[in-house]
């Protein structure tokens, strides 16, 4: 049942009143005005309208519902909390399924119990098969990984810088302490990266680490701002190798600025620059170990994308052109 009707604007919009007249009736003595009409029908009109919110506040106050009384009062102890439909049960029970879900805290256990115990999943996950991914995945089901995630998300939430050992790029091994921005998630990779800040030799640098890469991780109480004894910083320069830049020309048809902007997300971002009221120009950074990803990211956009520079992404796209057109020939 798509269309429950406890989805709907007006189940929404009486169990925002009557949740704040809960929270009110808390703070208020016996007695007490809770509500009036007037601010009932401010939470209202913020989504309706004319006679339809005039009608909630009528049937609120003394209609057919009459669940508050004149001051505003309501017969509920505790703010009122809609139940899942079907098909909200039907698609936790459908994402519970996908071994990603795992890194997060959640009491997953509970959807194969009570009411979700007869309830089935949407889809099945081996229902898709999934084109133009590496095929190596970061380890879901791991332990120490799922561990590693949620410090560093926890870190994110709560401000704290983290100590990190990790392996890097031609299998060196790095360490440093960092403050983490953000993680990203690679479709193409089917991985996470951590994003963070650090200082190295004295100076602000931006790092990208690839999750199933890391060995240690700890939240540490050390400063970026002070200087870090140089046995708990040991970036390496391949870590921070010269970023090289890309300029892409975008027309902005069917949305495609929007829609590159979050296909780039994972990747620096320098400048975007409008050209006229139908293009656009985006500057990204990579590093090396990207080109492959890179290549594919901008080939689905066809020919809303137009790549300026470097001449070597030029030539990949066009080679990739020709295998893709090898392949319709054989088909």
């Amino acid at each position: 049942m798509i269309f429950n009707p406890i989805n709907s604007a007006y189940f929404d919009i009486v169990a925002r009143v009557l949740a704040e007249a809960v929270r009110r009736a808390k703070t208020r003595k016996v007695g007490e005005q809770v509500m009036t009409r007037e601010e009932v029908g401010e939470i209202v009109k913020k989504q309706l309208m004319g006679d339809a919110a005039s009608e909630i506040v009528d049937n609120l106050f003394d209609g057919e519902w009459a669940l508050m009384d004149d001051k505003g009062r309501v017969v509920l102890e505790n703010r009122p909390i809609l139940p899942l439909t079907t098909l909200e049960k039907q698609w936790l029970k459908t994402i519970a399924r996908d071994p990603r879900i795992r890194l997060f805290d959640l009491p997953l256990e509970e959807l194969d119990q009570g009411d979700y115990e007869s309830i089935e999943p949407l889809f099945e996950l081996e229902w898709f098969e999934r084109f133009n991914t590496t095929g190596d995945p970061d380890p879901w089901l791991d332990e120490q990984y799922i561990m590693h995630f949620r410090l560093l998300l926890n870190a994110i939430k709560s401000g704290k810088n983290v100590f990190v050992r990790w392996i890097c790029r031609e299998g060196i091994p790095c360490q440093s302490i960092c403050a983490p921005k953000k993680l990203e998630y690679s479709m193409l990779d089917d991985k996470f990266r951590l994003q963070a800040e650090t200082i190295y030799e004295g100076q602000s640098k931006e790092i990208t680490i690839n999750l199933s890469r890391i060995e240690v991780c700890e939240v540490s109480s050390d400063s970026l701002m002070v200087d870090i004894p140089e046995e708990l910083n040991k970036v390496l320069p391949s870590v921070n190798e010269q970023l090289e830049e890309l300029s892409l020309l975008i027309e902005d048809k069917r949305s495609a600025l929007d829609r590159a902007l979050v296909a780039f997300s994972f990747f620096q971002k320098k400048e975007v620059t409008k050209i006229d009221t139908m293009h656009y120009r985006l500057k990204i950074l990579i590093y090396a170990d990207d080109r492959e990803e890179i290549v594919q990211r901008v080939s689905k956009f066809g020919p809303l994308i137009r790549v300026e520079s470097p001449q070597w992404l030029i030539e990949a796209l066009r080679d990739h052109i020709r295998r893709q057109r090898r392949l319709l020939k054989k088909t």
